[in-house]
């Protein structure tokens, strides 16, 4: 046995992947593209793809999309609530998803969901932040960062207005000011065993 390597006897959650990309309409700072998708790998209700997708605007819309109708609902329920922008009335729908590329190589998701085809693109040039431990109280995670300002979304052929913007969500964990646009690979949440006593 080696004594570096170190079990954790906490309870696992979620192994998977979180693609965020946010666009900030400079003429609007209200107005927020938002793609959160999450590619789940193991979760209580199974293996699935999940999106969220807000569009605002007089002709926006909300809508999230699953692969899996369990692992969606799960998603919806247990993550989608946390997010920065979130609208609980969002309805659940069938996706279709498509990724092309890889993290060297400008990946995209492509998805088609509620009549509508959606595509966010990254372009990633730094290097990953790697993190693992306690992020709040009651989850444990490890992850794997990129972080990009470079990044867009079509909505039905447009492009959506706006660039990834700023945000300070990330100074109680890894620190920071961080991009709105993130995917997060290689990411695994824990519950913390109990303490006894």
């Amino acid at each position: 046995m080696n004594p570096l390597i170190h079990q954790n006897a906490g309870r696992l959650v979620w192994i998977g992947e979180h693609w965020i990309n946010a666009l900030r309409d400079p003429d609007d700072d209200q107005a927020v593209t938002w793609f959160s998708l999450f590619r789940t790998n193991h979760c209580p209700a199974g293996r699935g793809i999940t999106v969220h997708v807000i569009r605002p605007g007089p002709d926006g819309f909300s809508v999230v999309g699953t692969d899996q109708p369990e692992v969606g609902q799960w998603i919806n329920e247990n993550f989608f609530p946390n997010s920065t922008f979130h609208d609980p009335e969002a309805p659940l729908a069938e996706a279709r998803f498509e990724l092309e590329g890889d993290i060297e190589h400008q990946p995209r998701w492509m998805v088609e969901v509620a009549d509508h085809r959606v595509v966010a693109s990254w372009n990633v040039v730094d290097p990953p932040v790697i993190a693992y431990g306690p992020f709040t109280p009651e989850k444990e995670f490890f992850t794997v960062l990129f972080f990009t300002y470079e990044s867009g979304i079509e909505i039905d052929g447009q492009r959506a207005p706006g660039k990834p913007f700023a945000r300070d969500i990330w100074q109680n964990s890894i620190g920071g000011v961080r991009s709105s646009s993130c995917i997060a690979l290689g990411e695994t949440l824990i519950e913390p065993a109990k303490k006894s006593g």
